[in-house]
């Protein structure tokens, strides 16, 4: 489990990059400060992508994100790397969200 201190310029880091995205991909660490920070930060409009989001350590966060109103889309199976199954999840607050990104991609 990370145990990055959430000092005010991570806040303004994550900030600064959470808004100026549509979609936000965590998939490196310190994941659970990240989750935390985006719970608190995104907007209805963003869609948060969290890859192993199963794992026991990021549970709490994981709880965060729903307490904060996101539901989740998990996606199980096995992955390039090791022989059992984890999980990547989509989080989003509105099925606009969903929808917007869609359109962003069909328009490419």
């Amino acid at each position: 489990m990370d145990i990055l201190p959430i000092t005010k310029e991570i806040v303004k880091t994550c900030k600064f990059h959470f808004n100026k995205a549509d979609l936000v991909i965590i998939d490196a660490e310190p994941r659970r400060t990240l989750i935390c920070l985006a719970a608190l930060l995104l907007n209805d409009h963003q869609i948060l992508v969290v890859d192993n989001s199963d794992a026991a350590s990021l549970q709490d966060a994981v709880l965060k994100l729903k307490e904060s109103g996101f539901q989740e889309i998990p996606f199980l199976g096995l992955g390039p790397m090791n022989p059992y199954e984890w999980t990547t999840s989509i989080f989003f607050r509105s099925y606009n969200a969903i929808a917007d990104l869609t359109n962003v991609f069909e328009k490419g």
